[in-house]
This record gives structure tokens, sequence and C-alpha cells, in this order.
């Protein structure tokens, strides 16, 4: 292992652990000194057992059992956004604070009151609790995200109605039972092809298979054309992107790694690897024109692609429409400022000359189980074949 990423390593968990101590300190000053059968021994070993919950998470899995090893993973879910919100308002606060000490901004029943900290941390305390329980609710309420676009090429076939899922993340949070509820909503809109963009499945194939009944659930998945999947960065993290290709293979979904595949000689479909097989050394992901090289261009071209990253390159190879996942549109503010700085587009439509992108904000979620400033969703298309 090179000392640079060690260094870089043990920055980030100092970083991390320093941020977490003043956020405990001050909820330590603000409420728990209140609570009379509290100690700071007590208190501090549960908050650095929920600072610490997702990566315990990781590494018990293997020795606790499933309930354990899901209730840490939520814990720690919980925290990621909790950490964030807490950083800025107690930073707020005590920015505040500071500058009433020079200009007494504060009413003086306010500052002399002996329960005011008291008070402001269970205010703050309320308001995560609002926040998350919206978030919460808002990341199980799957919404259908309608969309009709042309592609004004000849082809047999008048209209096509797709059906675009992605970024499910199955493992310890998200299971069989969201992922039957997904692919009822799918069924119920009586697609004519699905397309599943990556980051379906979180934890390793072999074990999920194992603790669920995946493989019935996914062939249930019912479309005139079939189902086609691609690969996303997170298979390939787990290290199973060959067992889960093997797995969809099974369940009757057609999975296209810098392949394509021509549907009713009417359209194609292409499908990417991720950029992360490069940097996992799983493959060498080809260039977009390599694997359009016998490709009749006069004929719909739709590119599956899981990170919406090189649209250029799919505008240059004359592609109709690139359908995405991965970026969650943040999955929670102030992410989705980020995600909206990184990617020309992070959610939605967008159209650069003859290219058509749509990405999507994903049916799951990954860390933490809330949606806040985004939605879950399925994408339904309706495109119309016709010069």
């Amino acid at each position: 292992m090179k000392p640079s990423f060690v260094l870089l390593i043990g920055s980030i968990i100092l970083t991390y652990a320093g941020i977490n101590f003043y956020i405990g300190l001050r909820g330590w000053q603000s409420i728990g000194r209140f609570i009379p059968f509290l100690s700071s021994m007590v208190y501090w070993s549960a908050f650095w057992l929920m600072v610490f919950s997702y990566i315990l998470s990781r590494l018990t899995e293997k020795y606790l059992p499933d309930f354990f090893t899901k209730s840490f993973s939520i814990l720690g879910g919980y925290w990621i956004p909790a950490m964030v919100y807490l950083l800025v308002i107690l930073l707020t606060l005590d920015c505040l604070r500071l500058i009433d000490r020079h200009f007494s901004i504060f009413p003086k029943v306010l500052r002399e009151h002996p329960y005011a900290v008291l008070y402001t941390g269970f205010s703050v305390l309320l308001i995560l609790l609002i926040v998350f329980t919206y978030g919460t609710f808002n990341s199980r309420n799957i919404k259908i995200t309608n969309y009709q676009l042309p592609i004004p090429k000849e082809t047999d076939i008048n209209q096509l109605h797709a059906v675009l899922v992605s970024d499910i993340h199955l493992g310890l949070v998200i299971g069989n039972k969201r992922l039957t509820e997904i692919i009822e909503k799918v069924n119920s809109l009586k697609p004519d092809i699905v397309f599943l963009a990556g980051d379906i499945l979180e934890e390793n194939i072999n074990q999920l298979k194992e603790k669920q009944q995946l493989t019935d659930t996914f062939r249930q998945l019912n479309a005139k054309y079939g189902v086609f999947a691609i690969l996303g960065n997170h298979e390939y993290i787990g290290g199973s992107a060959d067992s889960v290709a093997e797995f969809f293979k099974d369940v009757n979904v057609i999975t296209l790694r810098d392949q394509y595949a021509k549907i009713a000689d009417s359209f194609y479909v292409l499908g990417r690897d991720d950029l992360s097989t490069n940097r996992f050394n799983q493959g060498m992901r080809q260039d977009l024109s390599a694997i359009m090289r016998d490709i009749d261009k006069s004929l719909p071209m739709i590119l599956l692609d899981h990170q919406p990253s090189r649209l250029d390159e799919a505008q240059q190879e004359g592609i109709d429409l690139q359908l995405s996942g991965h970026t969650h549109r943040g999955q929670f503010f102030p992410f989705n400022l980020i995600t909206d700085r990184i990617f020309e587009v992070d959610w939605g439509y967008l159209k650069k000359d003859d290219l058509q992108v749509i990405v999507s904000s994903g049916a799951g979620t990954w860390g933490p189980p809330i949606r806040i400033a985004s939605r879950s969703e399925i994408v339904s298309i309706k495109i119309k074949l016709d010069k």
C-alpha cells in the first residue's frame, strides 16, 4: 500500500473523527449533561458507536446475525446526513453566539435563561426528526416519471414504450420487498422493453441469493422485447460483476457489457461497461466507436451508460437516446447542488443536437435511506419512431 494512500485515508479518518467530536461535544453540553441518569462515559460510548456504525456493519456482516448488521447499516446511514446538518446548524449557532457576545443580538431573557441551551438542543433534534421522517417517506414513495419524445427515424415500429429503472441498491437495507414493489409498478405500465441502468445490486450476489428470494422476483419482469441491463460502479466495487451478469442471465435479463442487441430488426440497444471496470481491474471499457463498428446508424440507437459523464462521445457517434442513472440527484440536500455541478445533467432530460439524454434519480437509495430534494422514481418513456 502506497504511503500517499495511507496518508489520505488517515487524513479522512482524522477529519471525520474531528467533526464528530465537535458535534458530540456540543450534544453533551446542550442535552447530555442535563439528563441525570446519563454519565459521560455512557454518552460517548453510544455516540461513537453511532458514528462508526456503518463501518461496523461492513466489518461484522460475516459474524453477526443479519438483524444486527442491518441495524448498524441503517443507523450509520442516517448518521451521514445527520452529521452534515448538525455541523451546519451548530457552526451557525456558534457564530451567532460569538456575534452576540459583542453586539447582544439575542434578547436578555433568552441569553440568561438557565435552560436556553437545553431548549435549543431539543429544537435542533426536533427539526432533524421532522426532516428525516419526510426524507424516509419520500425515499420509499416511488413515483412514475413520464417522458414523451421522438426519434425521427423510420422503422417497422411506430411507437416504443420503454421503462427505465436504475440504482435500486439491493442489499442490507433495500431487499426483496422493495424489489417486488418496483417490479409490480414496472409491469403495471405494460412496457415494450425494460432497461436496468446499473447499481441494481449493492451486496455480493451470492450472499443476496441465499438471504432473499431475488431469483423468483426478477423473473416476474415482463416486457414484449425483453429486459436489458448494464452494470454500475457498485457491481464492480463488490467485485462480483461477472457473477451479477450470470445471475441476470439466469433470470432472463440480458446484460450488455460493451455490446449491442438489434431488436425486431427495428432498433438497437447498446450497453456500456461502467467506467469502474478500468478502476477495479475487471476489464477495459471499449470506446463507443468500437462497439458501434457494425451498426446500421439509420436505425434508432438507444444507449445505456450508468454514469452520464461523457455525453460528447455519444453525441459524436450519433446516438439517439442515452439512458443513465448513478447520480441519485444528490439524494439529499446539499449534495444535489454538487451533482448539479459535476454532471452536465444530473437528473431529467437534456438535448444536445440530435442526442437526447434521460438521467434517472434511481428507484432506491445508497447509504442514507432518505431522500431530500430528490425523489425515488421509475421512468416511463414513450418514444415515437417516425420521420
